[in-house]
């Protein structure tokens, strides 16, 4: 700054003298005087630092360029490609974050709620088991004495499920079903159908497994039955499942 101060004065000083002794300063006309002022008076402009609007010549702006950039180590223009890319302050659950792909949650499997057969009846020293099953118009075939065999209408079939009471226990065993709320459930490829309790009470003596009243011995088995009057196309069924429920529970038993 001080030096610049310096350079303005002499130049000044300079114009001035070399002007005074071209020509004689008291016989300057009016036109030599304002051409004296303009003179210094761009002089001044050309080189104040005070002055934004001071008058620049372009070798003047380009000498200044190249002071400037030697000073500062004038760097090559930075390469576009090594930016760094400023990371993404989204959310990690924003939907702009989420993968396109996605993955389908595992579909959970139904729990078995299937319990054993015995579960059911409860009762002890008895043991109930499935035995078989089997289509056909009528059952018992050749009965004799007090049992009335079932027989099927004509476009139906009869459904005989045969089910096992072991006596298990030391001792006689009696069982009486008749008074249980147990219901007897079929599903056919879908089609629920509800054994009417009590229908089958008649065909064997006693009573039919959803009206079982009766005694067993010691180590002996009885057969106890459930039958369905279904209409004939079940037979052609590829899915029948019986399920034995109470009290909110059940036992399913596929039959095929």
């Amino acid at each position: 700054m001080k030096h610049n101060r310096i350079w303005i004065c002499l130049v000044v000083a300079l114009s001035i003298s070399l002007l005074c002794g071209c020509m004689d300063v008291k016989n300057l006309s009016e036109e030599q005087a304002d051409m004296v002022a303009e003179y210094s008076a761009g002089v001044l402009l050309r080189y104040s630092d005070k002055y934004e609007f001071r008058l620049i010549t372009a070798e003047q702006i380009a000498k200044d360029k190249a002071e400037q950039e030697a000073k500062s180590g004038a760097t090559a223009t930075p390469d576009v490609s090594a930016t760094p890319i400023p990371e993404s302050t989204d959310e990690p659950d924003s939907p702009e974050n989420q993968s396109l792909e996605t993955t389908e949650p595992a579909e959970e499997k139904p729990e078995d709620k299937s319990i054993p057969l015995n579960d059911i009846y409860k009762i002890s020293g008895l043991d109930f088991s499935y035995q078989s099953y089997e289509f056909c118009n009528e059952y018992p075939k050749n009965a004799k004495g007090k049992v009335i065999p079932a027989h099927a209408e004509n476009d139906e079939t009869l459904l005989v499920i045969t089910f096992n009471v072991k006596n298990t226990s030391g001792a006689d065993k009696t069982a009486h079903l008749s008074a249980r709320n147990i219901q007897y459930m079929l599903n056919v490829d879908g089609s629920k159908i509800q054994l009417q309790k009590g229908s089958n009470m008649m065909v064997l003596s006693n009573g039919g497994l959803d009206y079982l009243d009766t005694k067993i011995k010691k180590n002996k088995s009885e057969k106890a039955i459930l039958i369905y009057r279904l209409s004939k196309e079940r037979e052609k069924a590829t899915s029948i499942i019986l399920s034995v429920e109470e009290d909110g529970v059940s036992s399913e038993i596929k039959l095929r």
